[in-house]
């Protein structure tokens, strides 16, 4: 349920200040109110809950949702009313009977007549309705059930899948006897009817039970796949209550996820809370059945449109209802919150597969989060993350990862966690976190034990202070005030008892929660001493390695309103007066005296500081703009030198802020550049800004070309696309000039925004145009010698060659790549024309058409074989470009090479072990097998005739045993060689692999010349080899098949190897060492 919080009185100033000055004093600090559960918490709605039929575990995702609490934790108290069978579920809900129900897909038929029905989720993803005949029946499918006796509802539309399957198996309702349906088993054990619809999650038990051996026939088999289950409102109680509705439909997908995680412990619930007639064995029957028609692949609920839409078809086909269109298809389904997120199809994927996402939290920090007397997490961080919870509709997991920030930093890094709660914003964490905006700021001060105060850190140089190890501090000190001893204890109760002992000089802390820790531990001797510039931004922080996730949740908290998030601080903030003090009257007055004079003391501090400040930040300004010349002079980058001339700016005059656009590319968006004091989420809209005269101040700038100053940007209508984002910044006016070249054209912008309504005053104005007109010459220059840089950089460190030559094809440049390539030397080749490296490999149609389409289309690319100096024929990728003037008349050509000599190698390395054997280099059953077929295509032109003699070594398997497998592979390259020598050089051999070999003879006109080289064959294989002074020995069986081009046109390649394979299988069995023919 959405946390609501008592509105609190709002502390004045001077009371504050009092606050502020009493913590100087030796006085006690103000002990922060302990947050208090509100007594006035509204009572639940009640609602109702229709159910399709009787208690079972078929609703268990509801029942789950009333015993979890997750309903009241909506706000709701649910009621489930079991089915009365002579009532419509749809009727009722329409009739204002309930205010919910479980229908299933025959909803679509009320709507599609035009009742008021809205589709929340559709639980079952396949429908679980199914015709059931018994296993002797020879029943099964649906084309059997011709002129059979079906137990079938065809009136009632919920069975509409069932029609729909008699429809497609072409059954009418003249083709089949219809049965009442009586919902009783027994009429098909009996033999009454052959067939029965029923639900395979229910009646397949009663079957099992009873040792009847049945069919199931799905109509999802047949690609009729409806949805099931759907939970379904009336419009009316959308259109009353569209708040109800969502947190009604959350709370039921999340008792869902529960019972599907914990289904043995649902079953028990259903038994003992809603006294299921069902017995304990049926219903884990069910549950079994139920979880297979709710796939984890799917959004849990998920309804999808286009399949929606094949359904509405299915429903026109059996008669059912008249055609749905697409518009109003689509507001039959309900757009639940979610879907104003505008998530990315990425974003919904990630969300449906993570429905639970792990939190971690370190709970020991009040008022920001802890942990109550009751075990639950509570707090701010606890709260805000309720308010994300319900935006998004799914379950955060709250895990809690040791006692300190370390640990946790370490889960999150390796991928334990998914998100964090209550984390301060720093750089280092930035690195592996993504941050959301912060929803609390407060201040961290220095405490110490009352014998000095500091008006700065400085002060503290040398001194040894207490830290909580791996906080935020600790990164800040370090990175600022290095002079500084830092003492690293386990966590901010431990640096507050050794700064008690004496142990540490001062602590750094977190004036809230330190406060808390001082009044419930008794630390009274520990006070505020001074105060820090410091800020604790508290936020959530998403793993950087969980874009998805950063984005969904970053969408989701932009729609968490602002006054909530306040209401939410302040109920945690709210400080008691009535606890400040209980002193007697006299203690009072001579504290008030002490608190007069230390008034009179602070101010002037604080006025002197501030003109300090002033000072600094004055020379800094000049420094800053002095230095930027020097920047550039000195080649820094782009980015930095305009992110100085931001800080420039909003160094003149405290409370802007200011950012730097530049112009894109394609000159239709703003990029940005620099904008040091904007947050984050504000920055990232930006980015990408479109131009138009509408577009916020900059789009609208640059659209025009002029300055453009408005007061209001939380209301005028050029910033309504930016309205949620400005609300969340403390800006309220926007003042953005154009930022141009020398000659006029448009670079940018440059904006400042300011907390008042006013336009800059005329010194702040002056100064900002100063900076424009800085800004302009710095981003022009950075253009330029980027461009020219780029251009040396890609000319001189190519791997490609580049040839330029003037409008006459003489070569007047090239660069390193080439010389390399070529061996040339510029002396040698410029002046020269490229012919000079013709190779002869091209005939003079080849360039005559190389010219024309260079000079038609301005472009030719191809492979071109030169010769260079120290190389014939090589091989390289041309792509030739011409180069025009502004008279579109010819000033250069432009030649890239690419040398692909390597990569023709590597092709031909590649067609290697793609056709030939590795071990013997011969061709392998592929190459084999292409040649053949090659063979047998040309036979068509030409008849010829061939053998394929398919060999295999007898004995080579004790070769390599008793050898081992290296004589054995170089047995096999000695005899595949003397096997080559048998054979004529027209004919193939290759090996197919182990000892298997493939011989293709070309018989030409002589049928019959086979019969000698399978002779040679045999008898180079029977010849001694002689491996590492061993004779070994082997013989060869060899299968032969016959090709006669005139009359067996019609066998191909693989048929002819396998012939020859079971004709050698054939010459095995026949005592091996000689051949057998395919056929004989």
């Amino acid at each position: 349920m959405t946390p609501t919080y008592r509105k609190t009185l709002s502390i004045p100033r001077f009371f504050i200040a009092f606050l502020f000055l009493s913590l100087l004093s030796s006085f006690p600090l103000l002990a922060l109110a302990e947050p208090s559960t509100p007594n006035d918490n509204p009572p639940l709605e009640k609602v109702r809950l229709q159910l399709k039929w009787f208690h079972q575990f078929q609703f268990a995702g509801y029942y789950a949702a009333i015993q979890q609490g997750y309903y009241a934790e909506e706000g709701l108290d649910v009621e489930l009313l079991e089915r009365d069978l002579n009532k419509s579920v749809a009727n009722q809900v329409l009739d204002g009977e309930s205010e919910y129900g479980i229908g299933d897909s025959g909803l679509l038929n009320f709507y599609a007549q035009g009742k008021p029905i809205v589709a929340m989720a559709a639980i079952f993803q396949h429908n679980p309705l199914v015709f059931i005949t018994k296993r002797d029946s020879g029943i099964i499918s649906a084309y059997e059930m011709k002129a059979k006796r079906i137990m079938l509802d065809v009136l009632n539309v919920d069975e509409a899948p069932l029609k729909a399957l008699l429809t497609s198996s072409n059954i009418s309702d003249q083709d089949f006897s219809l049965i009442k349906q009586a919902n009783n088993n027994e009429l098909l054990v009996k033999g009454d009817v052959d067939v029965q619809a029923g639900y395979v999650t229910d009646q397949p038990y009663y079957f099992q039970q009873h040792n009847i051996p049945i069919n199931i026939i799905k109509p999802q088999s047949y690609g009729i796949d409806f949805y099931g289950d759907i939970l379904f409102t009336s419009d009316n109680e959308l259109q009353q209550h569209p708040e109800r509705v969502e947190r009604f439909l959350r709370a039921s997908l999340k008792g869902w996820r529960y019972a599907l995680d914990h289904p043995q412990q649902l079953i028990e619930l259903i038994i003992r809370r809603y006294h299921s007639k069902l017995p304990l064995e049926h219903l884990q029957f069910e549950a079994q059945e139920t979880q297979k028609l709710i796939p984890n692949t799917v959004p849990l609920g998920y309804i999808d449109l286009a399949r929606l839409s094949v359904l509405a078809d299915s429903y026109v086909k059996a008669g059912y209802s008249t055609a749905i269109d697409s518009l109003k298809l689509k507001k039959f389904v309900y757009q639940s919150a979610l879907e104003n997120l505008n998530l990315s199809n990425a974003e919904k994927n990630w969300l449906a597969a993570h429905p639970v996402i792990r939190v971690g939290v370190s709970p020991n920090k009040q008022p920001y989060d802890w942990v109550d007397e009751q075990g639950q997490y509570v707090g701010i961080a606890a709260d805000y993350l309720k308010l994300l919870e319900q935006k998004l509709g799914v379950h955060f997991k709250i895990i809690k990862q040791g006692s300190n920030v370390v640990e946790i930093f370490d889960s999150i890094k390796q991928g334990e966690l998914d998100m964090l709660t209550s984390v301060l914003i720093t750089e280092q964490r930035s690195q592996f976190l993504n941050f959301l905006k912060p929803y609390i700021s407060s201040r961290n001060v220095i405490f110490n034990t009352g014998q000095q105060l500091f008006t700065n850190l400085e002060q503290l140089n040398g001194k040894v202070i207490a830290v909580e190890k791996g906080y935020a501090i600790e990164e800040w000190l370090k990175r600022d005030y290095p002079a500084i001893k830092i003492l690293e204890v386990e966590n901010s109760l431990s640096a507050l008892k050794h700064l008690d002992a004496q142990q540490a000089d001062a602590y750094i802390g977190d004036i809230a929660a330190t406060n808390y820790l001082l009044k419930k531990h008794d630390l009274s001797n520990i006070k505020v001493a001074g105060q820090t510039d410091f800020r604790s931004d508290r936020t959530i922080a998403i793993n950087k390695q969980l874009p998805e996730l950063s984005a969904i949740i970053y969408k989701a908290s932009l729609t968490i309103d602002q006054q909530h998030i306040d209401d939410l601080v302040s109920h945690y903030l709210n400080l008691q007066n009535d606890q400040a003090y209980n002193k007697a009257l006299l203690t009072r007055l001579i504290g008030l005296a002490v608190i007069i004079l230390l008034l009179i003391i602070s101010g002037w501090i604080i006025h002197l500081n501030k003109e300090i400040k002033l000072r600094k930040l004055l020379e800094q300004r000049e420094q800053r703009r002095n230095n930027v010349l020097s920047m550039l002079a000195n080649n820094e980058t782009l980015p930095d030198i305009l992110r100085v001339l931001c800080t420039d700016i909003e160094s003149i005059v405290p409370d802007i802020a200011c950012s730097i656009l530049l112009l894109s590319d394609n000159e239709q968006h703003l990029n940005l550049v620099a904008a040091p004091s904007l947050p984050d989420f504000y920055n990232l809209a930006i980015d990408g800004l479109a131009i138009g005269p509408e577009v916020g101040c900059c789009g609208a700038a640059a659209f025009s070309g002029e300055s453009i100053f408005i007061e209001d940007i939380h209301n005028h209508p050029n910033w309504l696309a930016f309205r949620e984002l400005t609300q969340r910044m403390p800006y309220r006016a926007c003042w953005s000039q154009t930022i141009k070249s020398s000659s006029g054209q448009i670079l940018g912008t440059l904006a400042v925004y300011l907390k008042n309504h006013m336009k800059p005053e005329a010194k702040l104005a002056v100064a900002i145009k100063d900076l424009v007109n800085l800004a302009g010459l710095v981003i022009e220059k950075s253009k330029n010698d980027t461009q020219s840089k780029l251009t040396e950089s890609v000319y001189s460190h190519s791997r490609d060659g580049i040839i330029i030559t003037d409008k006459v094809n003489n070569i007047i440049s090239c660069n390193a790549a080439f010389l390399v390539m070529s061996g040339y030397s510029r002396d040698e080749i410029y002046g020269k024309k490229p012919s000079i490296f013709k190779s002869g490999a091209h005939n003079d149609e080849f360039y005559s058409t190389l010219w024309s389409t260079l000079h038609e289309t301005g472009f030719w690319s191809g492979e071109i074989l030169n010769n260079y100096k120290n190389v014939v024929n090589s091989p390289g990728l041309h792509s030739i470009s011409v180069i025009k003037n502004s008279h579109n008349e010819v000033e250069r050509y432009l030649s890239i090479i690419t040398d692909i000599t390597e990569a023709k190698k590597q092709q031909q390395l590649l067609e290697s072990f793609a056709y030939y054997d590795s071990l013997t280099g011969l061709p392998n059953r592929l190459l084999l097998t292409d040649r053949l077929t090659q063979f047998l295509l040309e036979n068509n032109r030409k008849p010829q005739n061939l053998a394929v003699a398919f060999i295999d070594l007898d004995g080579f398997k004790a070769i390599n045993d008793d050898h081992g497998h290296a004589v054995g592979d170089a047995f096999l390259v000695a005899i595949s060689q003397n096997m080559q020598t048998a054979i004529r050089k027209n004919d193939t051999l290759g090996r197919l692999g182990g000892d298997e070999f493939i011989v293709i003879l070309n018989l030409e006109d002589n049928f019959q010349a086979f019969q000698r080289p399978i002779q040679k064959l045999i008898a180079a294989c029977n010849t001694p080899i002689i491996i590492k002074g061993a004779s070994l020995q082997v013989s060869a069986s060899i299968g032969v098949s016959l090709y006669e081009g005139k009359s067996q046109q019609d066998l191909d390649a693989a048929t002819l190897i396998s012939q020859a394979d079971q004709a050698m299988y054939v010459a095995k069995q026949a005592g091996k060492n000689n051949y057998h023919i395919f056929g004989t």
